[in-house]
């Protein structure tokens, strides 16, 4: 039978293509019809959209169209045992599914296709997850999290989880439920599927109704409880005797799992998407911008990335991160993980085709809330503004890797210690030490945040935690204060260098940093960055920064007085956190830096209800307004004014 030839689809009508899975016929063949239809309001067909993994190319199969035309589709293994699950036996099922609503020989019609996938996930009456056939112990494994989810309520804004009153279910103290070994084994089974490395599904579920379900042969669960089952078991504080086992389950579902689960919706940038589905797996490299534009909570107009694969994959990459700068003003330079010969782009575009082994400063503000300050020249070199700090002076790689054991970590953390902690200032009470423990975890503890989140690293543990790293005879911290910090220096250290200064400071960097590469700060960005000087002043960026005592502004502003520390508050209007300033000494929360002093001249503070957390500015002269953390005062020329030494630097 000859293949099924696609009729096309009229874009200007908003149209897709639904199949009809027929009911299944003694022949054990597959059987669809297919239509064209308009999806626009006031006229939504009843369909359900299917998400799965396509699977191997190879040993592909085909189903059978019977109208209208006649010919065959070919689809994988994987996609052929999920129709033959998800058939009624005695009626139609009305279906989305892209390996056949899309023609994949037009690239054209794939382009456009993907500008719809928001539409048609969102529009659809469910959204049916394939998880692949069904193993000896799925059913086991979806009771414990059906029990979980019955059990647990979980506040993603707030990174918590509370007991539901009057559960039935025997909790302990830190809202335990006391699972056996197999039934840990039966979740680890169930969180193998292929699916849940697929970056396309993270549209598919985001978008999808709550009714969305997850399948697994004949077995099915709720989306939403899959959700609240995760966050469960990657945050929860075990008993010893299940620590183990529980950690094992957890660090997988670290790896991604855990970030597909958390459908925040603030947190939506095109930036922060790309972060989050780092490790996710796909066909076609571009796929890594066009598969999380439906999802960016940022006007995409605006944005001006559109889907196209014409465009090689430097192309797209090069223009998704310009486009994405200009229109946020912020920056995104990420690690030099690049084959050039592969990509061929210049250093600061961004290689989003390696998965990266480690977390991202993105907590941290080492330029504040600046604007960034960027041109693009015709040769394709970057100028970016920024402040350069000091140089090199010693870079270590570090042999870390993310889920080594814990003894391996303590091994390598007392070595560095060693090697870059002198022998008289190896106490917990030393600047030196201090400057290092805080260093090997990014700073990112706790406190950083209030209310503190407590899933991070606490520094109230901190002298715990130093007198075992400084005394190998000492008492060994409790399970729980352990493994959150360990489990932080190996997200933060895994395939990246520790580095000293030419003026005394500590920090991580990139694994291929040298001695003499240069520290700086550019406007608009939240981590600092290394940068290798070239002939004729140009520069090749090597990647993102962690440098101690620069991470809160203080190459711009300076450093802020013993009592006032950058926190990130939780705001109840909005439900995330925004950065602000806690003075330590009087309890004193303020919006606004302490170090920036009086308002430029025409700029005045505009009073609105949430002025308390953070401030809006307006431009008597101009009528310009500022919020979101925008302030005049940090305007370069205004830094210009106070000192700060501002240079272009160009990234060839």
């Amino acid at each position: 039978m000859s293949l099924y030839t696609y009729s096309p689809l009229n874009e200007e009508q908003k149209e897709i293509r639904l199949l009809s899975l027929l009911p299944p016929k003694p022949d054990s063949n597959i059987y669809i019809n297919i239509s064209i239809v308009p999806l626009v309001d006031g006229n939504i067909p009843t369909f359900e959209a299917v998400s799965y993994t396509w699977g191997s190319a190879e040993d592909a199969t085909s189903i059978t169209v019977q109208s209208p035309g006649h010919g065959t589709v070919p689809i994988t293994q994987n996609l052929a045992k999920a129709l033959k699950y998800l058939q009624h036996h005695d009626r139609p099922r009305l279906l989305w599914i892209d390996a056949i609503s899309v023609n994949q020989g037009d690239v054209n019609e794939r382009s456009s296709q993907v500008k719809r996938m928001k539409d048609i996930f969102s529009k659809a009456d469910r959204v049916l997850v394939w998880l692949g056939e069904e193993v000896e112990d799925t059913q086991c494994a979806i009771e414990c999290i059906t029990t979980i989810s019955s059990c647990i309520t979980v506040d993603w804004s707030r990174m918590k989880m509370e007991k539901i009153p009057k559960s039935e279910e025997s909790i302990g103290s830190g809202a335990n439920l006391l699972f056996n070994e197999q039934q840990f084994s039966s979740l680890a089974n169930f969180f193998d599927s292929d699916w849940f490395e697929r970056l396309w599904i993270w549209q598919e579920v985001h978008l999808g109704s709550p009714t969305t379900i997850a399948i697994r042969g004949t077995q099915h669960v709720l989306w939403r409880d899959i959700r609240v089952a995760v966050f469960y078991l990657c945050w929860s504080r075990f008993p010893p005797d299940q620590l183990n086992i529980a950690s094992q389950l957890s660090n997988k579902l670290n790896r991604g799992i855990l970030f597909l689960c958390d459908q925040q919706q603030p947190a939506r940038t095109f930036s922060y998407l790309l972060r989050q589905t780092n490790n996710s797996k796909y066909t076609d490299p571009r796929d890594r911008v066009f598969a999380v534009l439906s999802l960016c909570n940022e006007d995409m107009e605006e944005l001006g990335i559109e889907p196209d694969y014409s465009k090689t994959v430097a192309e797209v990459y090069q223009n998704a991160a310009m486009r994405y700068m200009q229109h946020r003003e912020r920056l995104v330079l990420e690690d030099n993980r690049r084959d050039d010969h592969f990509l061929g782009a210049p250093s600061w575009v961004p290689n989003w085709t390696t998965p990266r082994d480690y977390d991202l400063f993105d907590h941290t503000l080492a330029a504040m809330m600046t604007k960034a300050s960027i041109s693009l020249r015709s040769d394709n070199i970057l100028e970016v503004m920024g402040v350069e700090v000091t140089s090199i002076k010693n870079a270590q790689p570090v042999p870390v890797l993310r889920g080594q054991s814990t003894e391996a970590t303590v091994t390598i953390l007392r070595n560095l210690i060693s090697t870059f902690i002198p022998l008289q200032e190896r106490h917990i009470g030393s600047e030196s030490f201090q400057a290092f423990y805080r260093t090997v975890i990014a700073g990112k503890y706790a406190e950083l945040w209030d209310p503190p989140i407590p899933s991070l690293p606490s520094m109230n543990d901190y002298e715990e935690i130093a007198t075992y790293l400084l005394d190998k005879d000492a008492p060994e911290p409790t399970p729980n204060k352990w493994s959150s910090f360990v489990g932080y220096v190996l997200v933060f250290l895994t395939n990246r260098a520790i580095f000293t200064t030419n003026d005394g400071r500590i920090g991580i960097g990139p694994q291929y940093m040298q001695p003499d590469d240069i520290l700086v700060v550019f406007l608009g960005s939240a981590p600092a960055h290394i940068l290798r000087p070239e002939y004729g002043n140009e520069y090749t960026l090597i990647g993102e920064a962690y440098c101690e005592g620069i991470m809160s502004g203080e190459a711009l502003l300076g450093p802020y007085s013993d009592e006032w520390e950058r926190i990130f508050k939780f705001d109840e209007s909005v439900g995330h956190h925004r950065y602000g300033f806690l003075n330590r000494r009087t309890g004193l929360y303020a919006p606004e830096d302490p170090r920036l002093g009086d308002l430029p001249e025409g700029w005045k503070r505009e009073s609105h209800s949430q002025e308390k957390i953070w401030s809006t500015f307006s431009n008597q002269t101009s009528g310009e307004t500022l919020s979101g953390g925008w302030d005049p005062r940090l305007a370069p020329e205004i830094l210009r004014a106070r000192g700060v030494k501002l240079t272009s630097f160009p990234l060839i």
